[in-house]
């Protein structure tokens, strides 16, 4: 069975890729990151345990896969206020060309321009926030997935919802996890 990794923007993409980077170092784990900074065409490895994509837009058929996944999401308000930060001051390119839509302002210039922090909320939500959302919501129908609250395991010392995904997926084949916790620590994954 595979193990399939789905974050979106702003929901734990940086998290999730570190933690799973760390235990292709430590164990046997085949790994696929499949992101945005990846954008040849799609080439399949040879041989897989473990798909990550940070934008849940999957480059594979996952109705041909046997699989269990992981779906990182994050409370909306939480991830509306994020993005309204992130995208005041990004440096990613996609938000500093100028769009047709915005008048020939940027998305960052567009955002900067609105007077309030409402307002900047609500163009988040009609725009990039928004579609993070409804994305959220379309892969947390799929009973394949479990959702993982990003707020939840940065703050849980506990890491109920990590062991729960443990179990879910199956993971005990390439990793057992370690007493004593602390909140998101890749470093807390141990090799089988």
């Amino acid at each position: 069975m595979k193990f399939v990794v789905g974050t979106h923007h702003k929901t734990g993409s940086k998290f999730f890729s570190k933690a799973l980077k760390t235990l292709k170092r430590l164990t046997d784990l085949r790994l696929w990151l499949d992101t945005k900074h990846n954008q040849r065409q799609l080439r399949l490895p040879e041989q897989w345990d473990c798909y990550f994509q940070n934008n849940c837009h999957w480059r594979l058929n996952l109705d041909a896969l046997d699989f269990r996944g992981i779906h990182s999401t994050r409370n909306p308000a939480r991830l509306i206020l994020s993005s309204v930060r992130y995208h005041l001051r990004t440096d990613e390119r996609w938000a500093h060309k100028p769009q047709q839509e915005f008048s020939g302002l940027t998305y960052a210039e567009k955002l900067r321009s609105l007077n309030s922090l409402d307002d900047q909320i609500c163009f988040e939500i009609e725009h990039v926030a928004g579609r993070t959302i409804r994305r959220m919501l379309e892969v947390n129908a799929d009973p394949r997935f479990l959702p993982v609250d990003l707020d939840r395991i940065s703050s849980d010392p506990e890491m109920d919802d990590l062991k729960t995904s443990h179990r879910f997926c199956g993971l005990q084949r390439w990793f057992a996890l370690t007493p004593g916790w602390r909140p998101a620590q890749p470093s807390d994954l141990q090799p089988r």
